[in-house]
């Protein structure tokens, strides 16, 4: 697995609290190294799970983090749309403002997965009817399919066949909306995927390259990047997500 979660090993004080919060054995190494004790990140095992960055005091665990790039690329002229998890307009109070926010930093647009979910739903049904299959992992939570492609490869066969509704909402945004990855320049069209995660500190976003959507990075709570880049959101007047066609 690539390395997302990395290590401040000079800040780590080896108090084991990351090893105690893993789920998965051994994802987490012990080490002593000239009487100083500090704790590593196999990434051969590491599921990516976050549980490690919310134990650690210390400020000794990292994760990859995508922020700077996508304003950066937002500066340089990329044309970036947004799709949002439902869970945004409750995890954030100035969601509506926020989505304005993005949109004058030059987001082109905002689409909600719920409309992918329902996408999801018929997939299933369509699914079931047609197959009657047995037992069927539907989670598409990545730390759960990364502990299914690392740890537990005898359950891949039970691996939904129905995409995620996020993914849903990206092949829709894709097909029918025309939002397609194409050149411009020398730039792409990025979709990236917006939600603020409460059990772990970890938001997943997706890229489309010219290939199927793909895993790149993590990046910071949204929220946190309007007080980081001194954003007055209340000077902002509300929008949504933007409507099918």
């Amino acid at each position: 697995m690539r390395k997302i979660i990395t290590n401040d090993l000079d800040k780590c004080v080896g108090c084991n609290r990351c090893i105690r919060g893993c789920p998965i054995d051994e994802a987490n190494i012990a080490r002593e190294v000239d009487g100083k004790v500090f704790v590593e990140v196999d990434n051969s095992k590491c599921i990516a799970c976050g549980e490690c960055l919310t134990a650690c005091h210390h400020d000794s665990r990292h994760y990859e983090d995508d922020t700077e790039r996508f304003f950066n690329d937002l500066k340089r002229g990329v044309q970036i749309s947004l799709f949002t998890a439902p869970a945004a307009k409750s995890n954030f109070d100035e969601w509506g403002r926020m989505f304005t926010w993005f949109r004058s930093l030059g987001v082109k647009n905002i689409y909600d997965v719920s409309l992918g979910a329902d996408i999801c739903s018929w997939g299933y049904i369509r699914y079931i009817q047609k197959n009657n299959p047995g037992p069927l992992i539907t989670q598409p939570c990545p730390s759960i399919v990364n502990y299914i492609l690392i740890h537990h490869n005898e359950l891949l066969k039970y691996l939904s066949p129905v995409q995620s509704p996020m993914l849903c909402t990206a092949v829709f945004m894709r097909k029918y909306e025309k939002i397609n990855t194409k050149n411009i320049g020398n730039d792409l069209v990025f979709l990236q995927y917006l939600l603020k995660c409460e059990r772990h500190p970890i938001v997943w976003t997706f890229t489309f390259y010219r290939r199927p959507v793909e895993t790149v990075t993590t990046s910071s709570p949204w929220l946190l990047i309007g007080l980081r880049f001194d954003t007055n959101l209340d000077s902002l007047i509300a929008s949504g997500t933007d409507a099918a066609k």
